[in-house]
């Protein structure tokens, strides 16, 4: 959460530019892990898995919006419901 925020505002003062770390978490991590052919980009055919936020996703002040996930929207504001866990049965 917050610490990894920080974290990444920490990389980009120190001077690696904002659309390369952008690209380092997304991108590149798709294909360090070898399945960029499935993540890493907004594009059709691959899975849908990123953030909206209110503005620059660095920025201390940015809030998220909304998380997708294969097509499923969650909202993150501060005042939607908490999500609702479904416990799976142990198997017999």
């Amino acid at each position: 959460g917050e610490k990894f925020r920080e974290a990444v505002r920490k990389v980009i003062a120190a001077g690696l530019p904002a659309d390369a770390m952008l690209g380092a978490l997304t991108r590149d991590a798709a294909k360090l892990l070898g399945a960029d052919s499935q993540l890493g980009r907004v594009k059709a055919g691959l899975a849908a898995h990123f953030v909206v936020t209110d503005g620059d996703f660095a920025a201390e002040k940015t809030k998220y919006k909304w998380a997708f996930s294969d097509g499923v929207r969650f909202d993150l504001s501060l005042d939607a419901p908490a999500p609702v866990a479904v416990a799976e049965a142990a198997p017999a």
